[in-house]
């Protein structure tokens, strides 16, 4: 059992590592579509890596929406993407943030604070470390040999699968290795 902790937790180091090396690699991307003047490619880029949790993308996907940079002007997205980027910590992401809510207008705050609230529900680091922590169950789960989900199957041995003549309500079928 300590062997199997060890080897999942070396394995889990290198998709680290490599996720490193993947994001630098796409803030690269994102960067240089920026500087070339693809601004579409651009923005699309910078909001994966904001989904993912980066906070500078998080800022410069606030900073886009707000000048309309590769996208429609939109300051209540602005806004929201501000927010998250925010959970950084920085003065700078803060700061930002209330300058964007304050430039936009009182009848329209309201939205902006609904949609800020979607954004931290769905990326902020509490949505993210919940994502990542429900991956790495069902992961660890499939390792171990539990079921996947699928109702077709699990991978304790034996393989099980329902007959596709039975239909519902149908007994599954055992398949064994013969």
């Amino acid at each position: 059992m300590k062997f199997l902790i060890v080897a999942l937790t070396l394995v889990s180091a290198l998709f680290s590592i490599s996720a490193f090396a993947d994001l630098a690699e796409d803030r690269a991307r994102a960067d240089q579509l920026l500087a070339d003047g693809d601004d579409k490619a651009a923005f699309k880029a910078y909001r994966d890596l904001a989904r993912d949790g980066d906070h500078d993308a998080q800022y410069l996907v606030s900073t886009l929406y707000a000048t309309g940079r590769g996208t429609r002007k939109d300051l209540i997205d602005a806004y929201g993407w501000s927010v998250v980027a925010a959970e950084a910590e920085l003065d700078k992401l803060a700061q930002h943030s209330e300058q964007l809510f304050e430039a936009i207008p009182e009848n329209k705050r309201g939205k902006a604070e609904r949609k800020a609230r979607s954004l931290m529900n769905k990326y902020g680091k509490e949505a993210l470390q919940e994502k990542a922590d429900r991956l790495a169950t069902r992961g660890a789960g499939r390792r171990m040999g539990s079921c996947t989900g699928s109702r077709l199957s699990c991978r304790s041995g034996v393989g099980v699968a329902v007959s596709p003549a039975g239909g519902a309500g149908a007994p599954p079928v055992a398949s064994g290795g013969n």
